[in-house]
């Protein structure tokens, strides 16, 4: 530790005798800004990943399991395409522990999000009974 407190200081020592030295002398500092624009600083921005195919507009899971009833829900689910139904499954945040992230068989992802959907509508209804 004691190493790298006196490297630290040795270096800030060095940094300003650098910067006098450019400050009294235009030569010096002309030789180390060229010095210095050869190394290019690090880039911290992070290229964003596009989605391959963007998901269309997601339906409201809520409205068409309470018009059609579980049975016909899972149904109609499993008529969806497997990226409307892994978005449904994000944007309602059914899976967070990622469970989900590499099924493909849409029956058992329809009877998921089904059986999700339905414990989050009787969660508290225990409450309601009791009175």
């Amino acid at each position: 530790m004691r190493k790298e407190k006196a490297l630290g200081r040795l270096l800030r020592k060095l940094a300003d005798l650098i910067v006098e030295e450019a400050e009294s002398n235009e030569a010096f500092a002309q030789r180390l800004r060229a010095a210095l624009s050869e190394v290019s600083p690090p880039t911290t921005a992070r290229p964003k990943k596009t989605p391959d195919s963007p998901t269309p507009p997601l339906p409201d899971v809520h409205a068409e399991l309470a018009s059609r009833g579980e049975s016909e829900f899972r149904l109609w689910l499993i008529e969806q395409s497997r990226e409307v139904l892994k978005a449904i499954i994000r944007s309602e945040d059914i899976d967070p522990t990622r469970r989900t992230a590499k099924w493909k068989d849409l029956d058992k992802l329809a009877g998921y999000i089904t059986e999700s959907l339905k414990s989050r509508q009787q969660r508290g209804a225990s409450f309601l009974n009791a009175a």
